[in-house]
Parts: C-alpha cells; structure tokens; sequence
C-alpha cells in the first residue's frame, strides 16, 4: 500500500492500481468526524456533508467526465458496468477510460515522488 499526501487531499493506492482510494480531507472535515463520534445522531448530515465536499475537490482537481467517473465509481460504490450503461457508453470504453485515469494519477503520484526525493 502506498499513499501520497497533498495539502488536504490524500491518494491510496495498492498494486493493481484497480485499488486505488482517493481521501480528501481538512481540518474541518477532521473536527465533524470527532464530533460524530461525540453525537453519533448527527452522522447522516456529516456524512453528507463530508461527501460534498469531496465531490467538490474531486471536481477541482479533474476535467468533468473524468470526476464524474470517480465520483460514481469510488465514492458511490457504483461497478465500471453499471456506469457505463448510466452514461450510455460501452463497457470497454469506458472501463479503459477508467483504466487510464488511473495510470494517469498513478504517474503523476510517481512525478511526485521523484520531485520529493
């Protein structure tokens, strides 16, 4: 398991890429946790909230296909399949969209490294 940590943004990834994990999460973020914790009633609205702001970050940091495919993948749980009969695109094309942006943010986490070194 490898994971990289940009200012509030976190990216977790395991070999095969496939597993890849992206945490976004900030100082505000940490305290509505802790605070669910204390109140564990208000762990819906935190919960929504928290997904939210993920969107929002993943949206900032993607062109919008792109983050809209992460979005319903990784955050909503949802199968490459399933996706792609929702969008209305083949399977394969959008698997191997899916694919790539994943090798995608797996070099950039590699440029990241070896400027970090």
């Amino acid at each position: 398991m490898r994971k990289v940590t940009i200012g509030n943004i976190s990216i977790v990834f395991e070999a095969p890429i496939s597993n890849l994990e992206v945490t976004i999460e900030n100082d505000e973020q940490k305290q509505l946790k802790e605070a669910s914790a204390v109140h564990p009633q208000a762990n819906k609205s935190n919960k929504d909230i928290d997904y939210e702001r993920e969107c929002k970050e993943i949206k900032e940091l993607f062109n919008l296909p792109e983050a809209e495919m992460l979005i319903a993948i990784k955050l909503d749980g949802k199968k490459v399949e399933d996706y792609a009969k929702e969008i209305g695109e083949d399977y394969n094309f959008v698997l191997k969209k899916y694919i790539n942006l994943q090798q995608s943010i797996n070099e950039i986490l590699t440029l990241m490294d070896a400027v970090t070194l």
